[in-house]
């Protein structure tokens, strides 16, 4: 069995559901998924996968950071590869094959391997809790500081374990990068606390000072605080 299925089926047994959900997640996981090639740009299976990871990473993120405020039928169910430098969650155009328009994940050039595919779904799902058009709203760093953790605690729960292969693409593998500077301040902060942060601050991209700072100050320092709270510049790659 290959390893992702298997994550998978870990990841099913482990999700915070009814055990009735459990179980039938775990059926259909079992029927329905299958890998045939190494890179999932490749595999004609990669959509059942994207599903279901969606799905459980979905399950696990708003039961650490509580729900989204998007309604599952306005979510495409299923990343789409697009040729661009980096991940991220967008609407679709609406055409005749997708006439309603949804929030989907579409995923860079770069995600050529299994590993990369559950890294990238992971840190999206994070902003498919409460989707942001980045050109239009400032984001506090707070937002991606979230995301990271989330991919890296995912990927460390349920990858290493089974793969113990490095995550090919990280953004703490540069270590002055903003991604990093938020990670590194982020994962600071326990998950319960984000959790009523999310929600007293009406999302992660809208925390301000000095409700935000009230809420983890026995976590970070004011400078963590200041920085978590200064606009993410998008546009920049790891």
């Amino acid at each position: 069995m290959h390893w992702i299925k298997t994550v998978l089926l870990q990841m099913a047994t482990d999700a915070p559901v009814d055990e009735k959900t459990r179980k039938d997640i775990s059926e259909r996981i079992e029927t329905q998924v299958a890998i045939s090639f190494s890179n999932p740009q490749e595999d004609p299976n990669a959509a059942q996968v994207g599903y279901w990871l969606m799905g459980l990473l979905m399950i696990f993120a708003e039961d650490r950071y509580g729900d989204s405020l998007i309604e599952p039928k306005k979510i495409r169910w299923c990343p789409a590869f697009r040729d661009i430098p980096s991940s991220r969650v967008g609407v679709n155009v609406a055409t005749n094959d997708y006439p309603e328009i949804q929030y989907w994940i579409f995923l860079a050039h770069q995600v050529d391997s299994w590993h990369q595919y559950f890294y990238e779904i992971a840190h999206e799902i994070v902003h498919l809790l409460c989707p942001v058009d980045t050109n239009v709203e400032k984001v506090a760093m707070l937002e991606e500081g979230v995301a990271v953790k989330f991919a890296e605690n995912m990927y460390r729960d349920y990858v290493n374990p089974l793969s113990d292969f490095p995550v090919p693409i990280s953004p703490l593998k540069s270590p002055a990068s903003q991604y990093a500077s938020a990670y590194l301040r982020a994962s600071k902060i326990p998950d319960a606390v984000l959790k009523d942060v999310r929600l007293r601050c009406n999302g992660f991209h809208k925390v301000e000072n000095p409700l935000f700072y009230s809420l983890v100050k026995d976590y970070v320092t004011t400078d963590d605080v200041y920085l978590l709270c200064e606009p993410f510049r998008y546009g920049q790659l790891y």
